[in-house]
């Protein structure tokens, strides 16, 4: 190796633990007296980064400049160089001999790796090398000694206070939580505060994993209180006489129990998951049969075995349900098969075989059986360069039953109100067919990314076409429209970088329901988004349905259902401080029938940085709504909205919103409305596992920040007001 060469790997070397002592030993610095009060070099000015360290440094002794008192922050560091700043450090640690005991095992390690390697020159400037590496021998000693000692449980938790003070009951309309619920009586109607203890155990370090939590809860002091009815009491009869006919619950405002806990196996040839209170490791895909999506539905219990083996991995389980589907929880059996290979392309085939026995009614004659069936699903993908297939089936059988997915994996529309999912999954929208017990499915997608290979006006160009189908199986004791038919749906997507500032995105659907009468419905939209400079840029959307199977029939005439939107919206950071944003939607219902209704709605919306800490947005709304079809909900509404941030510290901020919206109906005959909604909240983050907020009201929902303009005017009817009430609430982790 060449001198250089050499010369400038001991520099790097220098270097790392010059870095390395900085942060890793500050106990050592912390009590040093100072040999050098001289820091201030001439090479090395006060406004550079490195300054204070090297200030620093200086201080304690462990760097000297040159006697003309220049740094020389240039100049190539010597072995020697290294050696006599290591020789200050080992002698700092010699005068506190406790600083060699509280290093850790890192530091340690470090400390003994530079000290061998610069055991010669160290030894030429008079450090006892060898005194110094059987004092840290003995302190690893004693450190392992104590680390075995110690038990192999981790304690941590989560402590979560809420409170609920209502202001005016008829006002309030959510909880503290936001769940919809009515309140009659003023004050504090809500206060609890929980508690989870969570204890982790690994007596074999990765290999072996036990965890149990606890949940304490406390709202009150009542303990196992029978709460009564007020059935048979005119009549003088004794509610202890039939005690199950007159107890509506058993009351407790005060418990703890058993929430989570698991036994988890990591050995080589076989994973092996026992568990209760948790979900099931499933595979992530939309159209799983079971999820492991614990908002979704309630956890399970069971045990679980996967492993892998040559490409294939496998897992198979026996669950036990914790909530009742029917009037029974459901047993469910599973194994799931996935195998991946790269020898060309990429593929991934997945198989799982579940079955699963309930007791449920019995449609032959609507009795309460014990019935079980089968579901199955495979999933096969394939990608190579820009091209990426799947294709995905199941088959649920009509009496199989299993916590769903979420609703949106089985494209089965929007949740009615006759669902209790997943209770009873039924769904009017799932292509006219009711629920989707016994529903098959299967779907084909080609996705292909041509990059800038097909179009030279195209940087980036891609394109993915789906295709699905769906059936039943036919319960003769139970039959719907939709028996012998197919739900159908395809679609095609195209996205399009014509340059770093234009995307163009097209989507197209045609959707045919299983009924014998269908036609379709074909949607298409445009979307496309520009950025004209470093401070401006537009969005533009167009979207056009329409409905064949939704008529109306006036005088003979028939009517198809059309839907025509228009968006376009502009956004501009007109300087450092300030953001605007405006907008304007036009909306045709009905288009050229009778009933037609059209909506236009313009925003203008501003937000101003007064300070780094402080933010202040405004806004105006103003909506025409004109429906011919039924002339008292023709309106027209006017909004504004403010909202007002501040950081008081890096710790503590608050917010506060206000809207107002007036509405006039154009009919004179109809009342308007003037809403308004006011929203206060204080944050104080004390750190990053702990918190407590302080809220008046409530927020505006996460749909829409205008929808207190929402009413009867082509959008679902929506009553935003303020709602009077305080909300505390404080949580950590330890």
């Amino acid at each position: 190796m060449r001198q250089t060469d050499t010369i400038s790997a001991f520099r790097n070397l220098g270097l790392c633990f010059f870095m390395g002592f900085f942060f890793y030993f500050p106990f050592i610095c912390s009590g040093a007296e100072a040999i050098n009060s001289n820091s201030a070099f001439q090479d090395l000015p006060k406004d550079h980064w490195a300054f204070k360290d090297v200030d620093f440094l200086v201080k304690q002794g462990y760097m000297e400049g040159y006697p003309d008192g220049t740094f020389k922050g240039r100049k190539i560091t010597t072995r020697y160089d290294l050696s006599l700043i290591l020789a200050r450090i080992l002698k700092r640690m010699e005068e506190k001999r406790q600083g060699i005991m509280d290093a850790t095992e890192t530091e340690r390690a470090a400390l003994s790796r530079l000290t061998k390697e610069f055991r010669d020159e160290l030894g030429l400037l008079g450090v006892r090398v060898d005194t110094l590496e059987r004092r840290m021998t003995d302190s690893e000693t004693k450190v392992k000694s104590i680390e075995d000692a110690l038990p192999k449980v981790r304690v941590s938790g989560f402590y979560r206070g809420r409170g609920q003070f209502i202001i005016d009951p008829y006002t309030v309309q959510r909880n503290e939580v936001g769940d919809k619920t009515t309140f009659v009586d003023p004050g504090l109607v809500t206060f609890y505060q929980q508690i989870y203890l969570r204890f982790t155990g690994k007596p074999l370090g990765e290999k072996v994993e036990t965890f149990y939590e606890l949940l304490g809860y406390v709202k009150g002091k009542t303990w196992n209180k029978l709460i009564y009815n007020d059935v048979g009491k005119n009549n003088g009869a004794n509610p202890f006489d039939k005690i199950d006919d007159y107890v509506t619950k058993i009351q407790n405002d005060r418990y703890a129990q058993t929430n989570k806990l698991h036994f988890v196996s990591n050995a080589k040839s076989m994973k092996v998951r026992v568990f209760a209170g948790e979900a099931i490791t499933g595979i992530n895909d939309p159209i799983n049969a079971l999820t492991e999506d614990t908002n979704v539905v309630d956890p399970y219990q069971g045990m679980e075995f996967s492993g892998t083996d040559r490409g294939l991995t496998y897992q198979a389980s026996m669950l036990k349900g914790d909530m009742k589907i029917g009037t029974t929880d459901p047993n469910v059996r599973a194994v799931d098969l996935n195998y991946t290979t790269e020898r060309i392309g990429k593929t991934q085939a997945t198989a799982e075989f579940l079955t699963s026995t309930d007791y449920h009614k019995d449609t032959r004659d609507g009795k309460d059986r014990n019935l079980g069936d089968e579901a199955t699903k495979f999933d096969v993908s394939y990608q190579h360069g820009g091209f990426t297939g799947t294709a995905k089936h199941y088959d649920f059988g009509k009496e199989f039953r299993a916590h769903m997915a979420p609703i949106w994996a089985y494209d089965v529309g929007d949740e009615d109100g006759d669902s209790d999912y997943p209770y009873d999954p039924m769904f009017h929208d799932n292509y006219k067919h009711d629920g989707f017990w016994g529903e098959k499915l299967t779907r084909f997608s080609l996705n292909y990314d041509f990059g800038n290979k097909l179009l030279a006006i195209a940087k980036n160009l891609s394109m993915e076409t789906t295709w699905l189908s769906k059936t039943w199986e036919v319960d003769p004791f139970a039959p719907q429209p939709t028996d012998g038919y197919s739900g159908r749906k395809y679609t095609f997507q195209l996205l399009s970088d014509f340059t770093d500032s234009t995307t163009l995105k097209y989507d197209f659907e045609q959707k045919l329901d299983a009924l014998a009468t269908e036609t379709g419905t074909i949607k298409n939209t445009f979307e496309l988004n520009l950025k004209l400079n470093n401070s401006v840029s537009g969005k533009g959307k167009i979207f056009v349905m329409t409905d064949h199977d939704k008529l109306d029939v006036l005088n003979g005439v028939t009517y198809k259902y059309n839907e025509r939107d228009g968006y376009f919206e502009v956004n501009s950071n007109l300087n450092p401080r300030v953001f605007a944003k405006g907008s304007v939607e036009h909306q045709v219902r009905w288009v050229r029938a009778p009933k037609e209704n059209t909506r236009i709605d313009y925003i203008g919306e501003a937000t101003y940085n007064l300070t780094p800490t402080t933010t202040l947005t405004g806004g105006i709304q103003h909506v025409d709504f004109e429906d011919f079809g039924d002339l008292t909900k023709s309106s027209i509404a006017n909004a504004i909205l403010s909202e007002f941030k501040k950081n008081f510290t890096d710790k503590f901020r608050g917010r506060l919103f206000y809207a107002r919206a007036i509405i006039e109906y154009k009919d004179n005959g109809t009342d308007d409305l003037d809403r308004e909604n006011i929203y206060g909240e204080l944050i104080y983050d004390i750190s990053k596992d702990a918190s407590m907020k302080f809220k008046f009201g409530y927020d505006y929902p996460d749909d829409g920040r205008w929808d207190i303009s929402s009413v009867d005017n082509g959008r679902d009817r929506k009553d935003i007001h303020t709602q009077k009430m305080l909300i505390f609430e404080a949580k950590t982790n330890f």
